[in-house]
């Protein structure tokens, strides 16, 4: 199962967090991209509570943060958590992921 988490709305973080938890859960071979842009990038700028550690040491699981975001809300590369990649133009790599590598997209 290969699935795309495209996280815009910073409040709807926990709710993306746990259903990436239950489908690494459901499928051991499931691969995971979340994608983060506007607002949602926010939680990079200060402590948010939330705690995701587990998702990024995962080999499963990989994030990718809009530049434009990263812009936008004037946030610096080197304080992102290791292991979070800045793409240039997230709408190119989501189409990429869906048209040639078959992944499903979620929105919440």
């Amino acid at each position: 199962m290969k699935v795309i988490f495209h996280i815009l709305d910073q409040t709807k973080w926990q709710t993306n967090l746990d259903n990436i938890r239950d489908l690494l859960s459901y499928d051991s071979n499931a691969q995971i991209e979340v994608i983060v842009g506007a607002e949602a990038a926010q939680i990079f700028t200060a402590y948010s509570g939330l705690d995701f550690g587990d998702l990024l040491d995962s080999p499963k699981v990989h994030f990718s943060i809009s530049k434009m975001a990263m812009d936008n809300y004037k946030m610096e590369p080197d304080l992102l958590p290791n292991g979070i990649v800045i793409e240039d133009l997230l709408i190119a790599k989501t189409v990429r992921l869906q048209n040639e590598e078959g992944y499903a997209y979620i929105r919440l």
